[in-house]
């Protein structure tokens, strides 16, 4: 396991604060993401699931404090027979900390399918539509390229009610056009 001292993690973000660069505030981007998925419901599972969560997206950002996205995520596997996914669509609202650190939150929908695979043939086994949340911290260390650590909150609920609380914590990555 690799060490990092408190003092070197405040030095180095404070070195990349004090570099004055202005990034874009405007523009289209797209971008992926890989992170730690987590689904938990007690009346399903006797133990939350974790898995290797992954994210495309594409945006467009209005301004330095406003921007829209369209993307796909997905869970990973669940206990090894099905994979939660969705398309989602979502608002971005920024507060700029220093020229290349922004906050931001985030309010979706999604559109989600559990789905299984059985002799190369995918079945839906259930499906929904339900809101997310989102919280993060967005590094632009040019004008062209954004890094993000984020935290997603999804609602997964079916028609019969059953609901899980999905949970992904996601490294992202995103280049502007």
């Amino acid at each position: 396991m690799i060490k990092i001292s408190k003092k070197i993690i405040i030095a180095g973000t404070l070195l990349l604060a004090a570099v004055n660069v202005n990034a874009a505030s405007k523009g289209a981007y797209a971008g992926i993401g890989v992170g730690i998925s987590s689904l938990a419901n007690d009346d399903v599972f006797n133990d939350t699931l974790e898995n290797t969560s992954f994210k495309a997206f594409l945006g467009y950002q209005m301004n330095k404090n406003f921007a829209a996205e369209i993307g796909y995520s997905t869970f990973g596997d669940i206990l090894d027979v099905a994979e939660l996914s969705g398309l989602e669509a979502s608002v971005i609202g920024m507060i700029p900390v220093t020229p290349r650190f922004s906050l931001y939150g985030r309010l979706g929908y999604w559109s989600w399918d559990v789905s299984a695979t059985i002799s190369n043939t995918t079945y839906s086994l259930i499906d929904g539509d339900d809101k997310f949340l989102g919280l993060g911290l967005q590094y632009n260390p040019s004008q062209k390229n954004q890094f993000r650590l984020e935290a997603n909150r999804y609602d997964v609920e079916d028609s019969a009610g059953v609901l899980l609380d999905g949970t992904t914590v996601n490294l992202t990555y995103a280049f502007r056009f």
